[in-house]
């Protein structure tokens, strides 16, 4: 059989339309990105100070599970697919889903476990955010002479999860909150803290279906995108972050056909690597035609019934008696030529050349004893 190029097991998968969004391009990540001094003087969950880094974030893991599965299906389809002789199509077909889900498995479980490394590592090694969504800073001066840079504070974050618990990111990175939008009214800077101040903040709007939390990576694994398919809801949270009004910016299509529903988290997209629909296809025309075999050949068992074994017995002795027939006479004649031949004429030639032995003369007398005489023959 000839190897084949090309599996006749392919995949063309589909991703999530969160991935060819507006909510992933520059664009809207540079628009959704707030000062940072401003954001000093509103509260520690404030949608504005992770916004931008969030969907950055989104971005960056839709570009990874395509390149993950991308250069996957490079080494899948340098596979050769060998078989010693031509398979039916029902086996070929229990092979290839037994192929289509190995694969899927192998590439989700190790894309799970490099994300689950950067998290446990991050974690685990108390790394701090440079957002602090896992520490708080604090300045303090307790001698007179000493400035208020000399020393600083930092504090495990306190969240406030959906059930009014507290949670501390340094038991867990499992700490989550929905965020909000606060107004920051008639804000003005402080020479003394060096920042910007307001003298009134007020919650305007809690964000559904988004959290933020100890870690961005951990917050948005935990987020789901139910608020960017509402038209509503986009609204709302562009006037919160006061987007530019000349942008405009497009809902995700709730109407697609989709494994997923809205209230589907960013976690579970990412185990399943992004992707919509595999799209895989196993085409035993395409094996059977690549290989083009030469001939085919099939064996199969039965039980010996009466009559063949008659037969077969039958043409068993009519075949001997044919290799009789051929080899007797041929045997004969060697054995008269090289065995019986050589034999005569020695023979032949050992009569031809012996010599009958010469009688000898024979005399006759007489010896008397006593009164009797006997008669002695001398050769």
């Amino acid at each position: 059989m000839e190897n084949v190029r090309q599996p006749p097991v392919s995949f063309q998968p589909k991703y999530h339309q969160i991935c060819q969004s507006d909510f992933i391009t520059m664009q809207w990540i540079n628009n959704v990105e707030y000062d940072v001094s401003l954001l000093v003087i509103t509260n520690e969950d404030d949608f504005r100070q992770i916004a931008s880094v969030a969907f950055q974030l989104l971005s960056k893991l839709c570009e990874l599970t395509q390149e993950a599965v991308s250069y996957q299906l490079d080494i899948f389809n340098l596979t050769k697919f060998i078989s010693v002789n031509v398979i039916s199509k029902t086996f070929f077909e229990s092979q290839a889903v037994k192929t289509i889900i190995t694969f899927k498995q192998t590439i989700i479980n190790s894309f799970k476990r490099s994300l689950l490394l950067i998290q446990s590592t991050t974690q685990g090694n108390t790394l701090m955010s440079y957002l602090l969504t896992n520490t708080v800073l604090v300045a303090a001066h307790p001698l007179e002479y000493a400035s208020y840079e000399d020393y600083i504070y930092d504090y495990d974050r306190i969240y406030n999860t959906t059930t009014n618990e507290s949670c501390g990111c340094i038991e867990t990175r499992s700490c989550f909150q929905q965020p909000a939008i606060y107004s920051i009214n008639s804000p003005y800077y402080d020479n003394h803290y060096y920042c910007y101040v307001s003298s009134n903040i007020a919650l305007i709007w809690r964000i559904p279906g988004i959290y933020v939390g100890c870690y961005i990576v951990d917050a948005v694994l935990h987020s789901d995108l139910q608020c960017f398919y509402d038209q509503t809801c986009l609204s709302s949270l562009l006037n919160g972050i006061q987007y530019p009004l000349n942008n405009n910016v497009t809902i995700l299509n709730s109407s697609l056909t989709t494994q997923y529903n809205t209230a589907t988290t960013v976690g579970e997209l990412v185990q399943n690597l992004m992707i919509e629909q595999w799209n895989n296809n196993a085409s035993y025309e395409f094996y059977s035609n690549t290989c083009q075999p030469q001939y085919c050949t099939y064996s199969y068992v039965s039980r010996s019934t009466p009559i063949f074994i008659i037969i077969t017995i039958i043409g068993l002795i009519g075949g001997l008696t044919k290799v009789y027939k051929l080899l007797v006479p041929l045997i004969v004649r060697l054995i008269r030529r090289y065995i019986w031949w050589p034999y005569f004429e020695r023979k032949l030639v050992w009569s031809d050349n012996t010599v009958p032995p010469v009688p000898q003369p024979v005399s006759a007398s007489s010896v008397t004893v006593g009164d009797d005489k006997l008669a002695t023959i001398s050769i």
